[in-house]
This record gives structure tokens, sequence and C-alpha cells, in this order.
């Protein structure tokens, strides 16, 4: 089985972390982010598709095309498109099966990536206190399944929100449906899932641990929070 892992961004709010290391290298722990991605990696993925493109050289040269048991192939995003395009670069090696994808600049818990293999279709969330009032709710409805999304109001955000973690399991299904445009210009890829929701069951399922790495003082909170 494979896995479509997301690292081609520059990181730019990481500020001068990312001047001349790609964000996936950022160490926590003694680790860069993305050795305890393929390290959370359950047993069915026996191989990872990385997306890349910022510095990539260096996240070829430190992984090369094995880890472990994981073989690794590179694909190159050619802009910065969004998480949707990032997906569609790897459509061709993608056909007639199931997948996972990956944020390659978060850090997640094996567990919680086994629970969501589970099932044929999965949408990784988790109830948080969202760091702005920019983050988009989830709306979970009927058999647990992903109905939509909302701007949550601010009683909400005080009390916390279902948020996207990154994690989803797709097959090449997702391909039949248009990527999703944002007014940034973007493609995103969890609004383009809520299209394809509509017409299949995508699973939302609750993860218990997940650390997103977007400033520099992100990276103190994963090391004291987050058990590698």
């Amino acid at each position: 089985m494979k896995t479509v892992i997301l690292a081609a961004g520059k990181g730019t709010r990481m500020g001068e972390h990312t001047q001349n290391t790609p964000k996936s290298l950022i160490r926590i722990g003694g680790k860069p982010i993305l050795e305890h991605t393929l390290l959370s990696l359950p047993h069915p993925i026996n191989e990872a598709l990385i997306v890349v493109n910022y510095l990539s050289e260096q996240i070829k040269d430190y992984f090369s095309y094995k880890f472990g048991n994981i073989n690794i192939n590179y694909i190159e995003q050619k802009e910065f498109l969004g998480t949707a395009n990032a997906v569609w670069e790897a459509k061709q090696f993608l056909k007639n099966e199931k997948f996972l994808v990956l944020n390659g600049d978060d850090l997640y818990n094996k567990n919680d990536l086994e629970k969501c293999l589970n099932y044929e279709l999965a949408f990784g969330i988790i109830k948080r206190i969202p760091p702005s009032d920019k983050f988009i709710a989830i709306d979970i409805g009927r058999d647990q399944n992903i109905a939509g999304f909302h701007k949550p109001e601010p009683s909400e955000l005080k009390e916390g929100i279902l948020m996207a973690t990154g994690v989803y399991v797709l097959d090449d299904k997702i391909f039949n449906y248009e990527p999703v445009k944002l007014s940034n210009g973007e493609y995103g890829l969890p609004q383009t899932i809520l299209n394809m929701a509509k017409d299949y069951p995508v699973k939302g399922v609750i993860m218990e641990k997940w650390s997103q790495i977007n400033y520099p003082e992100d990276i103190k909170k994963a090391e004291i929070n987050f058990t590698f």
C-alpha cells in the first residue's frame, strides 16, 4: 500500500528555520519531522510517494530511496498550487488502489493512522481549540461520516472545534472530481474530498495525537507534548 506525503512547501512561517532547510527536515526530538512521519507508518504501507519542491535535494540526500522497509519515490510539485494539486501530481502512480495521504510537516501517531486505514475512505479529525479564527470546523453527520465544513462562531472557538489533521484515506475515485480552487489560487484537498463525500461515505476518524508545526514555538511544544 502507498502513502502520499506532502513535503513541497517553503514553510515561510517558520522564519530562519527554513531559510536553508526544508520544513520537513526540521528536527524535533532529535529527528527530522519527515523521519517521524515515516516511522509512524502502519504495516500495510510499503511505499512512500514524497511530493517535493523547496530544497528537495536535501530531502532526497537524507532519505535516499529506502527507509527501513519503505520504498521511497519522489514527485516534483512544479508550482505551489495547494494540497489537491500535490496529490494530483502523484495520480499516475495511484491507479486502482487505496492510499494514505499525510502532511510531511506534521507529527502523527501510528495507532491513529492504523484506525484510519480500517476504512475505505477516511478523513482524520481532532477536537482542538484552534490557534486562530481562520480555521474551519469539520461537520460530522450520519454514521460519523464527513458532512461539510463551516466557519465557527466565537463560542465554538473557545470550546474547541473538529479540525482536519491532514490525514486522508482515499482511492482513485478522488480523481473523478475537479480539484476545488480556493480564494488564494491554490487547490484544496479537503474541499475536494467534501465533494466526493456527497457521493461516497467518508468516515470522520477521531485521532488522539497530532502536532502541527506552523511556527517556531511549535517545535518546543511538540517536543514537550508529543510522545515519540
